[in-house]
């Protein structure tokens, strides 16, 4: 299945996250609030250089406000992770919104990225801690995209 199989290349992509650390918020006062990227952020009204739909829009001010008047201490992201549409889906002329159908676990959806780079995700999160908001991943290991020499099933 190797010259069927997608590629791709291990890069040091290093980030400097200065001063930046998570909030550590105790479980009892932890109000989470689950999100999928592209729902959360596509219909928000956000001013100059903020994408609506994609992960950077995360760190977009108006966000933020919102996601603090929303009175949540956590933001539970649905998955972020590089997916690949299931072959049944394209052939009824349908995407996979969700993402649980993840190729790699350790890289953005190039889908949510505006410029094609992880620091996107790493400053909306820094934003993101810098308000006070706790940030996890929601992560599937057992959703992933295996499949038959024609791709994913």
């Amino acid at each position: 299945s190797g010259p069927t199989m997608p590629r791709c290349v291990v890069v040091n992509d290093a980030y400097e996250w200065g001063d930046d650390s998570r909030p550590c918020i105790p479980w009892d006062e932890t109000v989470i609030m689950e999100a999928h990227v592209r729902g959360l952020t596509r219909r928000r009204a956000m001013a100059g250089q903020w994408q609506p739909g994609t992960i950077q829009a995360l760190g977009a001010p108006e966000m933020i406000d919102h996601l603090r008047r929303t009175g949540i201490t956590t933001l539970e992201l649905m998955p972020l992770q590089y997916f690949m549409p299931e072959r049944s889906l394209l052939e009824n002329g349908l995407t996979n919104y969700w993402g649980y159908n993840t190729l790699a676990f350790f890289v953005p959806h190039d889908g949510y990225l505006v410029n094609g780079s992880a620091h996107e995700l790493r400053t909306a999160i820094r934003r993101l801690h810098r308000a006070g908001i706790e940030v996890v991943m929601d992560v599937v290991y057992n959703h992933t995209c295996e499949g038959s020499e024609q791709g994913p099933t």
